[in-house]
Formats: structure tokens, C-alpha cells, sequence
């Protein structure tokens, strides 16, 4: 029986952490104007924008371990694999569409968002993953040599060019789900994955920290140049752009580097196998703590840094408590119609 490799349990508990921030902290409404506290709020952001890629990393290079010499194999494959995603995102859609109703969002609105894997705004992750399981075996032929990695860098790059030229010079703005759950967007992060299964990166150990810095601070001076450029806070700060790219390959390469020196965390474990359940109940979660607070003070949560870690450590906890009390109920259940 082959041990179980916690480190990968612990990048999942990290990488939810973030995606649980990113979240919390909306710049829709956010000043336009340069200040500190404008590039203070940017560069929390970008720190964080690796956590997607993080997680499509680590699809890639489990699913690159995965059996798959025949057609048999591979529709074998995609029978088990899809309904893992597609039965909690189905249960999830309809609770979130039920919640849209009632706040009284129009029938026809919550139809679209619901097909549109829209019912809450991260869904686009699933139908993203769905088409990496499609493409495994692309993903595998991409993944097994340098050549392959690089040009699938390429075309992730040539994606982010082509959704920011929509955007800025024919001011047409691509709904989420058709440019971030677009396959070619994310594709080099679960070739990476692939990749990282099978080759080692000890050569560039050394260089990580500084080269994640140094496209940190690049994606930090893309994402000002476009608030000063086009008053665009929102897509300035998506983790869609090239320099965020760059920094998040650098960032999770270095992880991957290190991973064998975590120590054991339980709770980072543990919130690391809860991980799906919780990308499926955060939004619900944030938006029922951001009701609270207004019903309570009669306020908005200030939406600044420290505000969002707070925001983000209470979600954490609720997320991580629901799925607790989900696993006592009946684990298998949780698991496989709620993602817990």
C-alpha cells in the first residue's frame, strides 16, 4: 500500500485559502485612483492569483498518473472522473439558484447563469476541469517533454493577449465562463502538472524565490498600468494575464520544490481533502456573513485587506465546520453529492 503524500493535501488546504480571499475581497467599485493603499490592495491580490493555477497544477499531475493506454481505459476514465464534479456542481447550482430566487433575481436570469455554469461565480473552474478530463490525453503528450510544456505556455499566453485585445481595443468583454473556462486560458497549468509528475526542477531550486518576487512585481505594475491606462480595477487585477501567469508558474514551481520539507498540519490536511466541498460552499458562506454583518450594523464590510482576512478566516472555519459535521453524517454521501 503506497503512503499517502501530505504535501499535496496541504497545497490544496493553501491554494482554497486564497481562493477563499480572493473572494472576499471585491474591487468592483474600487477607486481608480494611484495611491498606496490602491497598490497596497493590488499587491494583496496578486500574491494571492497563483491559487487557481495552483489547484489545475495539481489535476494535471495526478491525472497524468492515471492509467489510460486504450479507448477502454479512457471513457473508463471520464466514467468515473465527471460525475465526481458534475453531481456536486449540479446539487450546489440548484442550492445557489434557490438562493438567487429568492433574493428575486428573474427565472430567466438564474436559467442562464445555471447552464451558463454560472450560479455562483467560481463554477467556471468546473467547466474548465471537465474539459481537462476530456483532453487528458492531450494534456499527457503536452506534459511529457519540455517542447510540449512551452507551447502550451505559448498558447495560454496568446489567450490572455487575445482576451485583453478584445478588451481594450474593441471594448468587448468576454462573459467568465467563455474566457476562464476556456481550456486554452489556463492550459499550461495542468501540462505543468503532467510535467512535474515526471521530471524534477532541483536546478532551479535555488532561483524560485527571487524570479517569483521579481513577476510579482511585474504583475503588480501590469495590473496599475491598467487601472491608470483604462480604469478597469476588476480585470486589472485577475489572475488572466500574462505577468500573472509568469508569477504563478515561478511561485507554484517553488512550492513544488519545497513540498517535501512541510511538516505534518492537520488542520491544513484536513482542509486540503474538504477543499472541493469548500470551493462549492464559500460564496454561500460569504455572502451569509456579509448579511449578517449589514443587518447587524446597518454597514457594508469595508472592503480593504484586513477586512477580507477576516472575512476569509471566518469562512475558512464555517467551511471547514460544515464539513466536519457533514463527514460525521455520512462521509461517502458528503463526498459524492456535495464535494465534501
Amino acid at each position: 500500500m503506497v503512503k499517502r503524500d501530505y504535501s499535496f493535501d496541504i497545497l490544496r488546504g493553501i491554494a482554497i485559502i486564497f481562493v477563499i480571499y480572493i473572494h472576499a475581497y471585491s474591487f468592483s467599485g474600487a477607486s481608480t485612483e494611484i495611491t498606496f493603499q490602491t497598490v497596497s490592495n493590488v499587491l494583496s491580490r496578486q500574491t494571492v492569483n497563483f491559487a487557481v493555477p495552483l489547484f489545475l497544477v495539481l489535476s494535471g499531475y495526478f491525472m497524468a498518473n492515471k492509467s489510460i493506454g486504450n479507448t477502454n481505459e479512457y471513457f473508463s476514465f471520464l466514467w468515473k472522473r465527471l460525475p465526481r464534479v458534475l453531481l456536486p456542481f449540479l446539487i450546489w447550482s440548484v442550492i445557489y439558484s434557490a438562493h438567487s430566487l429568492y433574493t428575486g433575481q428573474p427565472i430567466g436570469a438564474i436559467v442562464k447563469s445555471f447552464t451558463r455554469f454560472q450560479a455562483a461565480v467560481p463554477f467556471y473552474f468546473i467547466l474548465l476541469i471537465c474539459q481537462y478530463y476530456v483532453l487528458q490525453p492531450l494534456l499527457r503528450i503536452l506534459g511529457s517533454n519540455f517542447r510540449g510544456l512551452v507551447l502550451s505556455v505559448l498558447i495560454s499566453f496568446l489567450s490572455c493577449l487575445f482576451i485583453q485585445y478584445l478588451r481594450y481595443v474593441h471594448k468587448i468583454y468576454l462573459p467568465l465562463y467563455m474566457y476562464g473556462g476556456a481550456f486554452t486560458t489556463w492550459l499550461c497549468f495542468p501540462v505543468l502538472g503532467v510535467y512535474l509528475s515526471s521530471h524534477k526542477i532541483s536546478q532551479l531550486k535555488k532561483y524560485l524565490p527571487v524570479i517569483s518576487i521579481f513577476t510579482l512585481g511585474l504583475s503588480v505594475i501590469a495590473s496599475m498600468y491598467i487601472i491608470a491606462k483604462y480604469g478597469d480595477v476588476v480585470s486589472a487585477v485577475s489572475a488572466v494575464k500574462i505577468s500573472s501567469f509568469l508569477y504563478s508558474i515561478s511561485i507554484i514551481l517553488w512550492l513544488f520544490s519545497i513540498r517535501h520539507t512541510f511538516g505534518f498540519n492537520n488542520f491544513l490536511v484536513k482542509l486540503g481533502e474538504m477543499s472541493f466541498g469548500i470551493y462549492f460552499s464559500h460564496m454561500l458562506i460569504l455572502f451569509l456573513l456579509r448579511f449578517s454583518f449589514h443587518r447587524i450594523t446597518g454597514e457594508h464590510i469595508p472592503q480593504d485587506a484586513i477586512s477580507s482576512i477576516l472575512l476569509t478566516v471566518i469562512t475558512v472555519i464555517f467551511g471547514y465546520g460544515l464539513g466536519i459535521f457533514l463527514n460525521k453524517i455520512n462521509k461517502k454521501a458528503s463526498g459524492l453529492y456535495l464535494g465534501y
